[in-house]
């Protein structure tokens, strides 16, 4: 029953349920005022039974006298029989069920039933309350007692009565019900007709057709309402034309793309593929739409590009991915997928939007590029491998020309302190001692200059190894901390130079601790070294966030300044800038090289800039 209740009230419509409220409203009053009705005519019915048994007993009691005394007089002459003759012939009163009279010696003298026949209900019987009414009243004459008058009164004439007269109650009850119920019918009919209307109206544009409209009828609020839904199925109807247009012509747009362009339902099941798909495909639209454009990617790609797609769809975020699809040779080519969720004006989805770009050439080509990188790689482990073996091998013999230039030296003072010059013949002797003295030393000191260039070269060839096969352990850096132990480095440098050294806060980063110090300390040595000798030394070093993965780091000196040309080069192996006359000594030439060798390998960059007069600034990119 509590199921039921529900089920049916939802399936009653609007003039339905008033007029079932209505009708049930009307039955309850007409059953309370029957009710009410119904108790008035009872205890009518029980107020005219108790006058009437009293007045016929009242009228019996004369009846008796009368007929016992006939003279009026002497009560002597007191006669049962007359008693019983008068109370034969009489007529009682329909409600009379009973009459008996006794004598002094309580003997029944006469006695007489009479059936009242009962036709109302049993029910409404019982519901009146009433019973048989008996009365027993003496007759006594001048303080005589003489006998026993009984009389019973049945109820049934009075209830029949009241049945009828409730009978006639719940007609009229009825058929006031029944002409208030039509009443209403008339009137909710009347007055819900244009709302009836206007639910039937709704229920077809809901179907689809926008061009329904409503008759404007009825009281002025209603017709305000009917007047508003014409004008919002106006508005609909206008807007989904303009929709259809702006569709047609995105259709129309996308046919000429030179992309893949295709649109889904805000589910993400496909609804719409452009000409160059279906060209490039070459399976018919019907076979596509929904999910069967899947069946066209390659089988490895599937699985990740659904797992992509139904995740865009549950947030709503843009779709971009990368995936291979069938051409109609056969031949698999590479897409760049990207798709974007169409809104209406309250922020609802209504479709996807998406394309895909051919990228097969850009895939071939980063290919080739990561195999060029690839090889350079290996290349370079060859480079490092031979950088090794030759300083190696390049160094056993200038240890011997320099242990035999060193002999050569200590033969040379024995021969200037030998006896045997000092006997030789003047001509010979001068030639001697002009080769000991000049020409010998002379060529010694190339020799020696030869083995400390080539010993210098051998260093920066090992140095330069030595970064190649580094393995960089990437911390958080205090970069404050880490240039505060490099300046402490060349403090006797700039001290001697009179340098004035300005540092900010620097930001941290991550890098290799001594990789990173490696860095500063060429470009700190390189400030020094290069330095102007005609004005103070300056050297600035500051610091910044870029952005939240990168921090950059400038290190600026007003020292010798790089042309524009040289500001590539400088990277270059065993390149230096040409300078007439270096305010400090010359370097090898690998300092720079090592540095961008190590910022590049800890996944940053490094830079130069230079103006006229102004020095050079380094600029340093590292990961945060």
């Amino acid at each position: 029953m509590n199921w039921l209740i529900p089920h049916f009230w939802d399936r009653l419509n609007l003039q339905a349920r008033l007029a079932l409220i209505v009708a049930l409203f009307t039955l309850l009053t007409a059953i309370g005022t029957a009710y009410q009705a119904s108790r008035r005519i009872v205890r009518k019915t029980q107020l005219g039974l108790t006058v009437e048994y009293n007045r016929q007993m009242d009228i019996l009691e004369s009846v008796a006298m009368s007929a016992a005394f006939a003279d009026g007089k002497d009560r002597a002459d007191f006669s049962v029989e007359r008693i019983k003759s008068v109370f034969a012939n009489y007529r009682y009163g329909e409600d009379v069920s009973q009459i008996s009279f006794q004598d002094t010696s309580e003997v029944s003298v006469f006695s007489r039933a009479f059936e009242v026949e009962l036709t109302a209900p049993l029910f409404f019987s019982r519901w009146c309350g009433l019973e048989i009414i008996d009365l027993n009243r003496p007759i006594i004459a001048d303080g005589v007692y003489y006998g026993l008058l009984s009389l019973s009164m049945s109820p049934n004439n009075s209830i029949n009565q009241a049945w009828a007269d409730y009978l006639y109650l719940v007609r009229v009850t009825l058929a006031s019900f029944a002409l208030v119920l039509f009443s209403i019918w008339i009137v909710l009919r009347t007055s819900l007709n244009p709302l009836l209307t206007l639910a039937e109206a709704s229920r077809a544009m809901t179907g689809g057709n926008l061009s329904v409209r409503v008759a404007v009828t009825g009281s002025p609020e209603l017709r305000a309402v009917l007047l508003a839904f014409n004008k919002m199925a106006a508005g609909f109807q206008e807007t989904l034309a303009s929709l259809r247009e702006s569709e047609s012509r995105l259709r129309q747009l996308s046919e000429w793309l030179p992309q893949l362009v295709w649109t889904t339902k805000p589910d993400g099941h496909c609804d719409y593929l452009n000409r160059r798909w279906l060209e490039y495909t070459g399976v018919p639209e019907a076979g596509q739409l929904g999910y069967g454009w899947l069946e066209r990617l390659h089988p490895d790609d599937r699985a990740p590009a659904v797992a992509a797609w139904e995740a865009a769809v549950a947030s709503g975020a843009d779709f971009k991915t990368e995936y291979r699809i069938r051409r109609h040779d056969g031949e698999y080519r590479w897409f760049d997928t990207r798709a974007v969720r169409l809104r209406n004006a309250q922020g609802q989805a209504v479709k996807w939007f998406g394309s895909n770009t051919d990228i097969t050439e850009r895939k071939r080509e980063e290919a080739a590029k990561d195999a060029l990188v690839a090889a350079l790689e290996e290349k370079e482990q060859e480079i490092v491998k031979f950088l090794y073996a030759a300083t190696h091998d390049l160094r056993a013999p200038l240890v011997n020309i320099q242990g035999y230039s060193e002999y050569l030296e200590k033969y040379i003072k024995d021969l200037r302190e030998t006896p045997a010059l000092a006997a030789a013949p003047p001509e010979a002797k001068a030639k001697v001692s002009r080769l000991l003295a000049e020409r010998i030393p002379e060529a010694l000191g190339y020799i020696t200059g030869g083995v400390r260039k080539m010993n210098r070269l051998i260093n920066a060839l090992i140095k330069v190894a030595r970064v190649g096969r580094l393995e960089f352990d990437a911390k958080p850096l205090d970069m404050d901390a880490l240039l505060k132990s490099v300046l402490s480095t060349f403090a006797f440098d700039l001290e001697r130079n009179g340098a004035a050294v300005k540092v900010g806060a620097l930001p941290g980063c991550k890098g290799d601790s001594g990789a990173i110090n490696q860095v500063f300390v060429n470009l700190i040595g390189n400030a020094i070294k290069y330095r102007d000798g005609g004005r103070k030394l300056e050297i600035a070093v500051s610091g910044k966030l870029k952005d939240a993965n990168t921090a950059l780091y400038s290190v600026r000196s007003n020292g010798q300044e790089i042309s524009a040309s040289d500001l590539e080069k400088i990277w270059d192996l065993f390149y230096r800038v040409p300078s007439g006359s270096p305010a400090g000594e010359a370097g090898e030439g690998i300092g720079l090289t090592i540095a961008k060798r190590i910022v590049t390998l800890s996944g940053g960059r490094i830079w130069a800039e230079s103006k006229e007069g102004e020095g050079a600034e380094f600029f340093i990119e590292l990961p945060v």
